[in-house]
Protein backbone atom coordinates (compact mmCIF):
# COMPACT_ATOMS: atom_id res chain seq x y z
CA UNK A 1 0.00 0.00 0.00
CA UNK A 2 1.41 3.22 -0.79
CA UNK A 3 1.40 5.63 1.82
CA UNK A 4 1.56 9.64 2.17
CA UNK A 5 4.66 11.32 1.71
CA UNK A 6 3.58 13.89 4.49
CA UNK A 7 2.79 10.70 6.30
CA UNK A 8 6.20 8.82 5.45
CA UNK A 9 8.34 12.41 6.60
CA UNK A 10 6.47 12.62 9.95
CA UNK A 11 7.38 9.24 10.45
CA UNK A 12 10.89 10.24 9.75
CA UNK A 13 11.63 12.62 11.88
CA UNK A 14 9.97 10.83 14.41
CA UNK A 15 12.39 7.54 13.73
CA UNK A 16 15.38 9.79 13.95
CA UNK A 17 14.06 11.46 17.05
CA UNK A 18 13.85 7.96 18.40
CA UNK A 19 17.25 6.70 17.01
CA UNK A 20 15.51 4.09 14.98
CA UNK A 21 18.16 3.49 12.37
CA UNK A 22 15.96 0.20 10.85
CA UNK A 23 13.15 2.63 10.56
CA UNK A 24 14.99 5.62 8.78
CA UNK A 25 16.06 2.85 6.92
CA UNK A 26 12.20 1.49 5.79
CA UNK A 27 11.10 4.88 5.29
CA UNK A 28 13.65 6.17 3.01
CA UNK A 29 13.30 2.92 0.80
CA UNK A 30 9.39 3.93 1.03
CA UNK A 31 10.05 7.46 -0.34
CA UNK A 32 10.33 9.84 2.73
CA UNK A 33 11.83 12.97 1.69
CA UNK A 34 15.20 13.23 3.61
CA UNK A 35 15.18 17.02 3.05
CA UNK A 36 11.76 17.76 4.53
CA UNK A 37 11.11 20.64 6.85
CA UNK A 38 9.26 20.74 10.06
CA UNK A 39 6.26 23.53 9.57
CA UNK A 40 6.16 25.88 13.08
CA UNK A 41 3.31 27.17 14.13
CA UNK A 42 5.30 29.78 15.47
CA UNK A 43 6.78 31.76 12.48
CA UNK A 44 9.87 33.25 14.83
CA UNK A 45 10.88 29.19 15.23
CA UNK A 46 10.43 28.65 11.23
CA UNK A 47 13.46 30.83 11.01
CA UNK A 48 14.99 30.22 13.80
CA UNK A 49 18.49 28.33 13.02
CA UNK A 50 19.05 26.69 16.55
CA UNK A 51 15.69 24.71 16.04
CA UNK A 52 16.21 21.40 14.21
CA UNK A 53 13.39 21.28 11.09
CA UNK A 54 15.31 18.80 8.90
CA UNK A 55 16.01 15.02 9.72
CA UNK A 56 19.54 16.04 9.32
CA UNK A 57 19.45 18.82 12.13
CA UNK A 58 17.52 16.59 14.42
CA UNK A 59 20.64 13.89 14.70
CA UNK A 60 22.59 17.58 15.56
CA UNK A 61 20.10 18.01 17.61
CA UNK A 62 19.28 14.87 19.23
CA UNK A 63 23.50 14.10 19.60
CA UNK A 64 23.92 16.63 22.44
CA UNK A 65 21.13 14.93 24.69
CA UNK A 66 22.93 14.14 28.13
CA UNK A 67 20.90 10.96 28.58
CA UNK A 68 21.52 9.34 25.13
CA UNK A 69 22.48 6.02 25.79
CA UNK A 70 25.81 4.86 23.51
CA UNK A 71 23.43 2.44 21.28
CA UNK A 72 21.58 5.58 20.52
CA UNK A 73 24.60 8.28 19.68
CA UNK A 74 25.71 5.04 17.61
CA UNK A 75 22.59 4.72 15.96
CA UNK A 76 22.68 8.41 15.10
CA UNK A 77 25.62 7.63 12.80
CA UNK A 78 23.84 5.56 10.98
CA UNK A 79 20.63 7.53 10.61
CA UNK A 80 23.23 10.42 9.34
CA UNK A 81 24.94 7.75 7.01
CA UNK A 82 21.61 7.38 5.30
CA UNK A 83 20.14 10.51 5.13
CA UNK A 84 22.96 11.38 3.18
CA UNK A 85 22.96 8.61 1.53
CA UNK A 86 19.32 9.33 0.00
CA UNK A 87 20.32 12.66 -0.89
CA UNK A 88 19.69 14.74 2.45
CA UNK A 89 21.40 18.41 2.16
CA UNK A 90 24.21 18.38 4.85
CA UNK A 91 24.09 22.47 5.06
CA UNK A 92 21.22 23.20 7.58
CA UNK A 93 22.63 20.73 9.86
CA UNK A 94 26.10 21.83 9.53
CA UNK A 95 25.01 25.39 10.55
CA UNK A 96 23.28 24.16 13.26
CA UNK A 97 26.15 22.42 14.41
CA UNK A 98 28.09 25.64 14.06
CA UNK A 99 25.98 27.38 16.26
CA UNK A 100 25.77 24.73 18.98
CA UNK A 101 29.18 23.13 18.87
CA UNK A 102 31.58 25.75 17.21
CA UNK A 103 33.58 25.20 13.97
CA UNK A 104 34.29 21.70 12.60
CA UNK A 105 38.10 21.00 13.59
CA UNK A 106 38.96 18.21 10.70
CA UNK A 107 42.24 17.66 13.33
CA UNK A 108 40.58 17.24 16.33
CA UNK A 109 38.26 14.67 15.72
CA UNK A 110 37.71 11.45 18.01
CA UNK A 111 36.48 8.63 16.16
CA UNK A 112 34.84 7.22 19.29
CA UNK A 113 32.85 10.02 19.62
CA UNK A 114 29.60 9.56 17.85
CA UNK A 115 29.08 13.53 17.39
CA UNK A 116 32.58 13.55 15.97
CA UNK A 117 32.09 11.23 13.27
CA UNK A 118 28.87 12.70 12.83
CA UNK A 119 30.13 15.86 11.93
CA UNK A 120 32.62 14.56 9.79
CA UNK A 121 29.99 12.41 7.85
CA UNK A 122 28.55 16.11 6.85
CA UNK A 123 31.91 17.72 6.29
CA UNK A 124 32.27 15.05 3.61
CA UNK A 125 28.68 15.05 2.29
CA UNK A 126 28.91 19.20 1.68
CA UNK A 127 32.02 18.31 -0.43
CA UNK A 128 30.25 16.09 -2.34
Amino acid sequence: MHKPADWLSSELIEAVINCQAVRVRALLEEGANPNIQLASADPTLATNILQPRTPLQMVVFRISDALLKPEEALALETITKLLLASGADPEPARQLALQRYGAYQAEAIDPKNPLDNIRKLMEEGRLS
